[in-house]
C-alpha cells in the first residue's frame, strides 16, 4: 500500500476548499478563509512535516518576483519618488505626507497578497510532491472538476436552482462560481490535465478502459463549457482540446485511440443534440451577438486611469479606485466596475512599470522551463491550461478568482519543478546501485 506525505493532504484539502469556496471575489469571509487555511498548511508543512523540503527551488522564481513587487508597493518613500501617482496623487490623503507608499491604498494591497496566499502556498507545496502524489493530486483535481461540471449542468436545466452567492449569473450553468466565465476557465486550466495522468491510466485500466474514462470526461467538460455560454470559454475549450489530443496522440497512435475517439466524438454530438430542448444551446449561440459590448467603454476608462497613473500604478488591488476617479459622470449609475475585464489592462493600472516586467520574466521563465521538460509531457499540457486562461483573460479577470488562482498556481509548478521520484522508484534504484 503507498504511502503519502504531510504535503500530499495538505495540497489536496487546499484544492477542495478552493473548489468548494474560492468561485468568486464577492464573499471576502470565504477569501480570508481560504487565506488563512493556506497559511496554516505552510506553517504546517514546514513545521510538522516530514522535512522533506524543496528539491527544486524553480518555483521560487515565481513565487520571488510576486513578493518583491507586492514590497515595492508597500515600502514607503519620500514624496519626490511618489510624484509618479501623477494626476491621482492629489485626490488621496497619503498625499500629504512628506513619506508614504506608492499604492494608493496599502490596505487593499496587503488584502490583494493575502488574496494570493492560497495559490503562492499551493505552488510551494506541488513542487515537493514526488511523481506518485502529483498523480493522484491531478486526479483529484480532475474529480473534483467533474463534480463541478455537473452541478453546473445541473443548474443550467433547471435541477438544481441555488448558488453559493448572492450575484451570479442566472439561466447558465456556473456550478460552485458566481460567474459562467469563470465557471468556464475552471475547465480551460484542467482539461489538459486529462491526457498528462494518460500513459498511468493505460498502466492501470487498459487502453480501452482508460480511453472511456478519458473521453467520457472530457464530454462531462464540453457539456458545462457549452452549459455556460461562455463565448471566449467555448472557442477557447476547443482549441486547447484539440492541442491536448495532438500532443497526446504523437506518443500513441494506434488505430484503437483513434476509433475510441471517433465513437465519443459521435456521442458528445448527440448530447449536444439533445441539449437544445433545454434551451442550453440556444443561450450558448444568442450569446456570440456582440452587437452592444460594454466592455469596449470599460476598456477605454481603464487606458485613461493607467495614464493617470504611470509609471508607478495604482496598486495592486487598488483598480476600483483608480478607475473611479477619471470615469466619466455620464457613464456612473448605481452599480460599480470592479475590474476591467482584461486582466493585462488591469495589471498595467495596478501594476504600472515594474508590474509589466515582472509579469514578462514570470511568462518568459514559465516558457523556458516547459520547453526544457517538453519530453516529458505533463508541463507541456500544464502550459496548455495557462495558455487558455491566459487567452480568455483579455476579456475577462480570472486571475481574481482565489480558486482559479489557486488552480493558476498549482499548473505553475507542475511547468517548473522536476517531481521527487516516489518511495519504490527511490528503493528499487539504490537496489540497482
Amino acid at each position: 500500500m503507498k504511502t503519502f506525505g504531510l504535503d500530499f493532504y495538505l495540497a489536496s484539502g487546499l484544492v477542495a476548499a478552493c473548489f468548494i469556496l474560492g468561485g468568486s471575489a464577492s464573499r471576502p469571509d470565504f477569501e480570508m478563509g481560504l487565506s488563512i487555511l493556506a497559511i496554516f498548511c505552510l506553517v504546517a508543512s514546514i513545521w510538522v512535516g516530514e522535512g522533506r523540503g524543496l528539491r527544486d527551488f524553480s518555483v521560487g522564481w515565481v513565487i520571488g518576483p510576486i513578493i518583491v513587487l507586492y514590497i515595492l508597493q508597500l515600502l514607503p518613500l519620500p514624496s519626490g519618488f511618489s510624484s509618479a501617482l501623477g494626476q491621482l496623487s492629489g485626490s488621496y490623503p497619503q498625499a500629504s505626507f512628506s513619506w508614504r507608499p506608492v499604492t494608493l491604498s496599502p490596505d487593499a494591497t496587503l488584502y490583494s497578497l493575502l488574496s494570493l496566499a492560497p495559490a503562492l502556498v499551493l505552488m510551494w507545496l506541488t513542487a515537493a510532491l514526488n511523481r506518485d502524489e502529483r498523480a493522484l493530486l491531478i486526479n483529484t483535481v480532475l474529480v473534483l472538476a467533474a463534480f463541478v461540471a455537473f452541478v453546473g449542468i445541473a443548474q443550467a436545466v433547471g435541477v438544481i436552482p441555488f448558488n453559493l452567492y448572492e450575484f451570479y449569473h442566472p439561466r447558465v450553468a456556473v456550478g460552485l462560481f458566481a460567474s459562467r466565465n469563470h465557471f468556464g476557465d475552471l475547465f480551460l486550466l484542467v482539461t489538459p490535465l486529462l491526457f498528462a495522468n494518460k500513459a498511468r491510466w493505460i498502466e492501470r485500466y487498459g487502453l480501452y478502459r482508460a480511453q472511456i474514462l478519458l473521453q467520457s470526461l472530457l464530454l462531462l467538460y464540453l457539456a458545462a463549457v457549452v452549459a455556460s455560454a461562455s463565448r471566449a470559454s467555448i472557442v477557447l475549450f476547443l482549441i486547447i482540446t484539440l492541442g491536448s489530443y495532438g500532443t497526446a496522440l504523437r506518443s500513441d497512435v494506434r488505430w484503437r485511440v483513434l476509433a475510441i475517439g471517433v465513437l465519443a466524438s459521435l456521442g458528445g454530438w448527440l448530447l449536444l443534440a439533445w441539449l437544445p430542448a433545454t434551451g442550453v444551446v440556444k443561450v450558448a449561440a444568442d450569446r456570440f451577438q456582440v452587437a452592444d459590448e460594454a466592455r469596449w467603454d470599460i476598456w477605454q476608462n481603464s487606458l485613461r486611469a493607467a495614464n493617470a497613473v504611470w509609471p508607478a500604478g495604482a496598486g495592486l488591488g487598488n483598480f476600483r479606485i483608480a478607475y473611479e476617479a477619471v470615469e466619466p459622470v455620464s457613464a456612473i449609475t448605481p452599480s460599480y466596475i470592479n475590474a476591467a475585464h482584461n486582466e493585462y489592462l488591469q495589471f498595467f493600472v495596478e501594476g504600472g512599470l515594474f508590474g509589466i516586467v515582472t509579469a514578462l520574466f514570470i511568462v518568459l521563465f514559465l516558457l523556458a522551463a516547459t520547453i526544457k521538460r517538453r519530453r516529458e509531457g505533463l508541463a507541456t499540457f500544464a502550459l496548455f491550461g495557462l495558455i487558455g486562461t491566459l487567452a480568455h483573460s483579455t476579456v475577462d479577470y480570472p486571475f481574481r478568482v482565489i480558486g482559479l488562482n489557486a488552480l493558476i498556481g498549482f499548473l505553475c509548478a507542475l511547468c517548473v519543478t522536476v517531481p521527487r521520484r516516489s518511495a519504490k522508484r527511490q528503493r528499487r534504484r539504490e537496489a540497482i546501485h
